[in-house]
């Protein structure tokens, strides 16, 4: 979490994590590297969403809904494994601490880009599928900070298809947030005398 963090472009459920991400300089691409990149996005941006959904509990298959959710356990574990393996021998970018929305992202930088530059974000969300994502993004504001410059990027150009799948993943993300500072917070009233 990014201490006295960025103001993000657009309003909406945001989020704080740290992530393997760089940016590079917006790539000039033609109409078919632009749908390749459309369906790249679209593809890594469902599977993780996928990754994500858990079966609703039923009552009339209690046994099959049993079995199926010591199926998935195991499936999760064997993907988390897997991940970390994939990700040990990948060069991916060194995490940094972000704040997200679906519309802009906002990160600390030593280096960063200049206001206004087209930049491409190429960011890895999820450690169980260490795939990037690269998020085209024009940059918002570039302000100094205590220990580099804080940078805010508006998101341009996704596609509808992706940005309602980053939207999803966006909403989860908060939404286990939320649970985990409610759970912390009864751990330590309950630990409270």
């Amino acid at each position: 979490m990014i201490t006295n963090g960025p103001i993000l472009v657009g309003s909406g459920i945001s989020y704080s994590t740290t992530v393997p991400f760089q940016w590079l300089p917006k790539r000039d691409r033609g109409e078919e590297d632009v749908r390749h990149l459309h369906e790249s996005n679209e593809e890594v941006l469902r599977l993780i969403n996928s990754m994500d959904e858990h079966p609703l509990a039923s009552s009339e298959d209690h046994g099959d809904n049993h079995d199926m959710a010591r199926v998935d356990f195991k499936l999760n574990l064997l993907l988390d494994l897997v991940g970390q393996l994939v990700t040990r021998h990948l060069d991916l970018p060194h995490p940094r601490s972000i704040d997200m929305n679906s519309m802009s992202m906002g990160w600390i930088d030593d280096h960063p880009p200049g206001r206004e530059a087209e930049i491409e974000i190429e960011i890895y969300l999820s450690s169980k599928y260490p795939r990037a994502v690269i998020l085209p993004a024009r940059v918002h504001s570039v302000e100094s900070h205590q220990t580099g410059f804080t940078v805010v990027a508006e998101f341009t150009g996704l596609s509808d298809p992706a940005q309602q799948a980053l939207e999803k993943i966006i909403f989860r993300q908060h939404r286990r947030d939320i649970a985990h500072s409610r759970r912390s917070a009864t751990d330590t009233h309950n630990l409270q005398p």
